[in-house]
């Protein structure tokens, strides 16, 4: 759900929803688009960090 609708709404329906004048119910999500790309890439970015910080090998 994080990793595919919620960027995909954002960054792809709305924007292009308000460049092609289909009437969507919050437009001004259209402008917020970069802003929610830019928190879920953080959020990647981090999630992805801790994770390689805590791994452990299985090789004995």
């Amino acid at each position: 759900m994080l990793t595919f609708v919620v960027p995909y709404a954002f960054t792809g329906y709305y924007p292009v929803g308000h460049l092609l004048g289909i009437n969507i119910s919050h437009p001004e999500y259209a402008y917020l688009s970069l802003i929610i790309a830019l928190i879920t890439d953080v959020a990647a970015y981090w999630l992805w960090s801790f994770g390689l910080k805590h791994y452990n090998s299985a090789r004995a």
